[in-house]
């Protein structure tokens, strides 16, 4: 058995979600970032343009990445992805990771 190395980074296909969209599937990407609002701790929250103001920290490191893959059968998949040194903190390849942890739970659903 092959064992992953933890040094190896991880490649990520050009527009996979761009793809994954194109062949049909419905994909719902979502990205919770610790955040804190003022005199309260950190928790996490989806950050984004309209609610960024209202948060008196947010941090650059951590959060989880969570994906919804519809398939054309119209069966929905969620997989998830803590970021981590694992994905460099970066979101794309948690979009990543979460979505083979996707595919994954549909391929042991079908019996491969």
């Amino acid at each position: 058995m092959q064992t992953k190395n933890k040094n190896q980074p991880i490649t990520v296909p050009n527009k996979f979600i761009y793809h994954l969209r194109k062949n049909g599937l419905k994909v719902r990407l979502r990205h919770f970032r610790y955040a804190a609002e003022p005199n309260q701790p950190f928790q996490l929250h989806m950050v984004n343009k309209q609610n960024r103001s209202r948060f008196a920290e947010i941090l650059s490191f951590g959060g989880i990445t969570e994906i919804d893959v519809t398939f054309t059968d119209g069966k929905t998949y969620t997989g998830e992805s803590k970021c981590s040194l694992e994905d460099t903190y970066c979101k794309r390849v948690g979009a990543y990771l979460a979505f083979k942890r996707a595919a994954g739970k549909r391929i042991l659903e079908l019996g491969f």
